[in-house]
């Protein structure tokens, strides 16, 4: 693992160990990124809590934006903003993982590949 944190911090990611993760900070308007390694299938997996995310805000909007419908507020504008923002925020995580997804999958290809006779 601390290799791995060496080849990311020289490619130039903000990174923090804890444990057995690796937190990434992508900067700008990006959620953080971990990458943690599984054991049983002898590779690194990038996660970025995207989902569940995605789902929240989609909730927040769908209420939001009915109650927009039914009461106009300040509230109602200021949570559909907030809505909008988490989503570009999501599509901002995924342009800028996308690099580093390649990465690890190279990595856990290079290790398959020296595991085989």
């Amino acid at each position: 693992m601390n290799e791995l944190a060496n080849e990311l911090e020289s490619k130039g990611y903000n990174i923090k160990i804890q444990g057995n993760t690796i937190k990434i900070r992508l900067g700008g308007l990006t959620n953080p990124v971990s990458v943690t390694y599984d054991l049983a299938k002898d590779q690194y997996n990038v996660g970025t809590r995207d989902l569940p995310l995605g789902i929240i805000y989609a909730f927040l909007f769908s209420i939001s934006l009915y109650g927009a419908l039914v009461f106009i507020s300040f509230l109602h504008a200021f949570m559909i903003a907030v809505c909008a923002f988490g989503f570009v925020s999501l599509i901002i995580t995924e342009l800028r993982v996308s690099p580093l997804r390649y990465f690890i999958e190279q990595k856990n290809g290079m290790k398959n590949l020296s595991s085989l006779p």
